[in-house]
């Protein structure tokens, strides 16, 4: 199977992480200094940790945390928060 067939079917199957690493690291060689198994484990880390990072994203935006007003000085002590 060629290179660029397992590229769309990577893309296809909504792997478009693993398939851009693996077409990086093709291109960089960096595939040839390690055994296949090593190289199809970077591939798979690679695309878990986007969809880690995809996660974290979406939870950071429905949770509608607004940074700008996160600091120390905004934060209240009253005795109404029951703290």
């Amino acid at each position: 199977m060629h290179n660029e067939q397992v590229i769309t079917q990577l893309k296809e199957m909504h792997l478009s992480v693993m398939a851009e690493s693996f077409q990086n690291r093709l291109d960089t060689g960096d595939s040839q200094d390690i055994i296949p198994e090593q190289f199809f484990s970077l591939l798979v880390e690679d695309e878990y940790m986007a969809c880690k990072n995809r996660k974290l994203r979406r939870l950071i935006t429905a949770a509608d945390f607004k940074p700008e007003q996160a600091c120390i000085e905004n934060l209240e002590f009253g005795s109404a928060r029951g703290l």
